[in-house]
């Protein structure tokens, strides 16, 4: 073959060269490279229903512990309800350093403005006791001490089948006086209680004699 003849062989055109070793690597990858993706991912696709039965169990794992967690926190703060209150003081334990009669500006000093919420009228504090995790300061707003006239106790905690608030307070402050509307209250020196549900109540200033 003549160099004239080399100089017109289309098979030894750049372009094609190009071509040629694009072909012969698409050849090559369609050969033996996407043969072991598609086992791969046929790896992967055989391993979801493994997966999806482990994200259950997992999922079952955490009820459960959810569930104990609950139990455990319960039992604690029943565990504590035999000291929840002392023998003449209506405020719970833990809960008495703010009383009625005191201006509401002396919560944050006590507790802090974290978990407080105000309202017009009454200011709302959580987390600040095991048992009693909402307590409720209503005010009077139109007094410039704003004095605390009134607090509301209340509970989240499921205390069913367990002491109720009812048996604290009457081993505690005795019999109560029971209402017409079937609710209960406790007249002491230095305040009125008045219990709201199984677990929750408030507090009064004492009756006037």
């Amino acid at each position: 073959m003549s160099d004239n003849d080399n100089k017109y062989d289309i098979s030894k055109h750049p372009l094609v060269v190009i071509a040629l070793a694009v072909i012969g690597t698409f050849g090559f990858s369609y050969q033996f490279v996407l043969p072991i993706m598609t086992a791969k991912l046929q790896n992967d696709v055989d391993k979801i229903p493994g997966y999806e039965k482990q994200i259950k169990e997992d999922n079952v794992k955490i009820d459960e512990l959810n569930k104990k967690l609950q139990q455990i926190e319960s039992q604690l703060a029943i565990a504590q309800n035999a000291n929840l209150f002392t023998h003449d003081d209506p405020y719970p334990i833990g809960l008495g350093k703010l009383r009625i009669g005191d201006s509401i500006d002396n919560l944050i000093a006590i507790y802090g403005e974290k978990d407080l919420e105000k309202k017009e009228g009454f200011w709302i504090i959580k987390n600040i006791h095991s048992v009693f995790n909402r307590v409720i300061y209503y005010y009077n707003d139109e007094s410039p001490k704003k004095e605390i006239t009134h607090i509301y106790f209340e509970t989240g905690i499921d205390f069913r089948g367990k002491k109720s608030l009812h048996e604290i307070l009457e081993n505690k402050f005795g019999a109560p006086i029971r209402l017409k509307n079937d609710n209960y209250t406790w007249k002491l020196s230095n305040g009125l209680i008045y219990l709201i549900g199984d677990f929750s109540y408030i507090l009064y200033p004492p009756q006037k004699k």
